[in-house]
């Protein structure tokens, strides 16, 4: 029967907060400086400044690879779930936004992106923090304009 052989697409439910903080606390975490490194080396790899990746990351999460927003954004990028999608498509392969090197090649990746597909690197920077659509629909929050600036004060610190 053609029944038997349909699969049920069943939408696929976000964690919530609560249950990330769970799972990321049996997760072996590196320490901030292991965080670091591997922001470098992934930026590297992956084409984007990594100062730039560096001061995302420090101003996301102070290289927290624990850390679980209230909105649930995870990791040392603090990557929500829907963009952690989008980064997958972005890079071609599944990710798991729990294990650092992923939420880190999530993060990097929507960098990259965002930073070849926007006018100046001041907008990418707010974009990631944003949204896209919103700053390009209405231009950067009053806080937006300070995301930018912490990062790229903390972009000189690297």
């Amino acid at each position: 029967m053609i029944a038997d052989k349909v699969r049920v697409l069943r939408p696929r439910r976000d964690p919530l907060p609560h249950e990330l903080r769970e799972r990321m606390s049996r997760e072996v975490a590196p320490s901030k400086v292991e965080t670091q490194e591997m922001v470098n080396r992934i930026a590297a790899i992956m084409g984007v400044n990594p100062k730039l990746a560096m001061a995302h990351a420090y101003v996301e999460s102070g290289f927290d690879a624990t850390l679980v927003s209230p909105c649930g954004a995870v990791g040392p990028m603090q990557v929500v779930a829907a963009a952690g999608r989008w980064a997958e498509r972005l890079v071609g392969r599944e990710l798991d936004l729990c294990l650092p090197a992923d939420n880190i090649t999530a993060g990097v990746a929507i960098i990259r992106y965002l930073q070849r597909h926007t006018d100046s690197a001041r907008e990418g920077i707010g974009a990631y923090y944003q949204g896209l659509r919103s700053i390009q629909k209405v231009g950067p929050y009053p806080s937006t304009q300070k995301y930018v600036m912490r990062v790229l004060q903390a972009a000189k610190r690297f």
